[in-house]
């Protein structure tokens, strides 16, 4: 789901894979996600879209609807 949303796959240690995505400005987020915890609970899910910097709404329409484009 990350990877739809324009995140790109960086090095994580451990467990954790770490997700960035560059706007055109420079700037930068950074999405954590710990794959031994899935699936994930809300808090994760809630958790991930706000460092993803989108609403739980707009994480979850991503992952369950395949023309989600954002």
């Amino acid at each position: 789901m990350l990877l739809r949303l324009g995140f790109v796959a960086s090095a994580g240690k451990g467990s954790h894979e770490n997700y960035r995505h560059e706007s055109f400005k420079g700037s930068f987020r950074k999405v954590t996600v710990d794959c031994p915890k899935a699936p994930f609970s809300d808090d994760l899910v809630s958790s991930m879209a706000r460092q993803a910097g989108i609403t739980k709404k707009q994480f979850l329409m991503a992952c369950n609807d395949d023309r989600y484009i954002p």
